[in-house]
């Protein structure tokens, strides 16, 4: 990957633009991660649920 130098960023700029893009990523991650799980739950806790109430709806 080359310098980011040639940006015009000193040393510890472009160390601390790297952290700042890796932390980035890193939070995305983690909540791409919490969104999953919490589609997972619900979809878990939706089936508990299956024929006890359809959609609101009652016959009758």
């Amino acid at each position: 990957m080359p310098s980011l130098s040639v940006y015009g960023l000193s040393d510890e700029q472009a160390q601390l633009l790297q952290m700042a893009i890796a932390n980035a990523a890193s939070a995305a991650q983690l909540q791409a991660e919490a969104e999953a799980a919490l589609e997972e739950q619900e979809d878990f806790d939706d089936d508990d649920f299956e024929g006890e109430e359809s959609d609101g709806e009652h016959d009758g």
